[in-house]
């Protein structure tokens, strides 16, 4: 019995340190790409564009990984700060349910901030993965794609992020409302305006065109 319960530890130890080889591997590509930076998605519903804001703070990361803050009861900002410092061990790690599916995804995520993606209303109701917090579902526009992003309203049009899911948009979302995301613009939290275009699959001038709102979100030269 005791020599069972040492090949349990020694298991459960390679199973964290494996995960915790993965948490490092995706908070480097969420701080160089996503972290403190805001998003514009811009995108068709009911033949009207509609837009939404996308935040990426420190504190969202962990729940994008699927860990749980276990005994130690480390918060979501200071398991970011350890990350940052390097001093994050297997100690920090508990394993949720779903922390090896979402993390088997978390690369591909990034995607969705460098090609065309698509977006759908989640459905609560749906056969797979239901009742999450989640009020918009993200995922990207490629064949075979199984990666969502969930993000959650805080008010009026801001959102945050709040679930990855290893799990197809089509199958969690409310039917007929999944479409593309026309543009999409970047900039960091401090700038009053957004400064890069990620992809835009219409002109830009056409899309402020009449919305003055949208004009005076962007720099002026991502007009010219």
């Amino acid at each position: 019995m005791l020599e069972k319960t040492k090949k349990k530890i020694l298991r459960d130890k390679d199973i964290r340190k494996e995960i915790l080889s993965k948490v490092n591997e995706f908070f480097k590509i969420y701080k160089e790409n996503l972290e403190n930076k805001d998003f514009l998605i811009i995108y068709n519903e009911k033949d009207r564009y509609n837009k939404i804001f996308l935040r990426f703070l420190k504190k969202n990361f962990f729940h994008l990984t699927g860990l749980e803050r276990g005994k130690r009861n480390v918060s979501p900002i200071d398991f970011y700060k350890k990350l940052e410092k390097k001093t994050l061990n297997i100690n920090d790690i508990t394993i949720g349910r779903f922390t090896e599916k979402k993390l088997q995804v978390c690369n591909e995520m990034i995607k969705i901030f460098k090609e065309k993606s698509k977006i759908g209303n989640y459905d609560p109701n749906n056969l797979y993965q239901k009742n999450l917090l989640i009020d918009k579902g993200m995922a990207l526009s490629i064949p075979n794609s199984d990666m969502v992003l969930g993000i959650r309203f805080i008010g009026g049009n801001y959102t945050v992020p709040v679930s990855l899911l290893k799990q197809k948009l089509e199958k969690i979302s409310q039917k007929g409302t999944i479409t593309d995301i026309v543009c999409m613009l970047e900039k960091d939290i401090q700038e009053e305006k957004y400064s890069k275009i990620v992809y835009s699959t219409i002109d830009v001038k056409t899309l402020v065109k009449n919305n003055e709102e949208l004009e005076n979100l962007l720099f002026a030269n991502l007009l010219e």
